[in-house]
């Protein structure tokens, strides 16, 4: 081999080293980097690493008492699903802050890497699991509806699916896909927000004759407004599990949650909680296995 052809063998390879290189280090700094600023993209698959090495993480948590409370003075949190993560989090080694959010952004700030979870009590569904992880159940909730009590044309099943229904849902709530899925002819008026009551005020009003909710909100509202009547409180449409939602391809970060769901539920810790927080029957709670 002559000299030049050896001069051209280092070059190509010193140039070969080269690229590996600069590729070696976007790797590297694509899988390590932090949580970005809002607006961003966000590098999945590596928020358990960063939680247990910053030693802290934030969620979002959605108001829903007694699951997620939020004091008007202090703004501090509290409820079922804070003491669930806060013991997840003291169990793992890292610290627990709260940001809320409503039905309507928790995916955007999901999605942003803003908030590393969703911890409240998510339906777990199709539509969104086309998007996002969901942990295993921490409970599970019936659907129903309000309607006025005095209009009884909505009795059954089979009368949703009369054409021209106008109907009150909250975006991005169990009852807006339930009536996207099922009732195609309706009028629907969505709406915003973290009060799942909302669209029961546009039933009490006259604006809209049926509103959706979760069997423990509509037979609460029903109580507290006898102007209404809870149409499926005895024969809820469909039952649906709820647990914390993440970021798909998540998996470490999924599979260390459900560890800690299922701690608590062994040990008895989840029990002390329902017994504190669930003494109205708000929800269905997950069994032990052996019962």
């Amino acid at each position: 081999m002559n000299n030049q052809t050896q001069r051209s063998g280092m070059y190509w390879a010193s140039i070969a080293a080269i690229v590996l290189s600069v590729l070696a280090i976007i790797f590297t700094f694509t899988r390590t980097s932090s949580v970005p600023q809002d607006g961003q993209s966000v590098t999945q698959g590596e928020t358990l690493s960063r939680v247990l090495r910053e030693k802290k993480v934030r969620v979002g948590v959605v108001p829903y008492a007694p699951i997620v409370a939020v004091d008007p003075a202090t703004k501090k949190v509290s409820g079922y699903a804070i003491d669930t993560m806060d013991a997840i989090g003291k169990a793992g080694g890292f610290t627990v802050e709260y940001e809320v959010v409503d039905w309507s952004t928790m995916n955007a700030s999901l999605a942003s890497g803003k908030i590393d979870a969703v911890v409240s009590a998510i339906f777990k569904n199709p539509v969104r699991a086309k998007e996002f992880a969901f942990t295993t159940p921490t409970m599970y909730f019936g659907l129903s509806a309000v309607a006025r009590r005095d209009d009884q044309t909505i009795q059954t099943v089979a009368d949703l699916k009369k054409p021209g229904l106008k109907v009150a849902v909250l975006a991005g709530e169990a009852g807006e896909e339930y009536v996207k899925r099922f009732m195609p002819q309706a009028e629907v008026t969505v709406l915003t927000g973290s009060d799942l009551t909302v669209p029961m005020m546009e039933v009490v009003s006259g604006r809209a004759q049926l509103a959706f909710g979760d069997l423990a909100t509509t037979r609460r509202f029903a109580v507290n407004n006898n102007t209404v009547r809870d149409v499926f409180s005895s024969d809820p449409l469909n039952v649906s599990s709820a647990g914390f939602m993440l970021r798909r391809d998540d998996a470490a970060w999924v599979e260390f949650l459900n560890v800690g769901i299922e701690s608590l539920l062994l040990s008895g810790e989840l029990d002390e909680l329902e017994e504190k927080y669930n003494q109205d029957g708000i929800w269905m709670p997950v069994k032990k296995p052996w019962k």
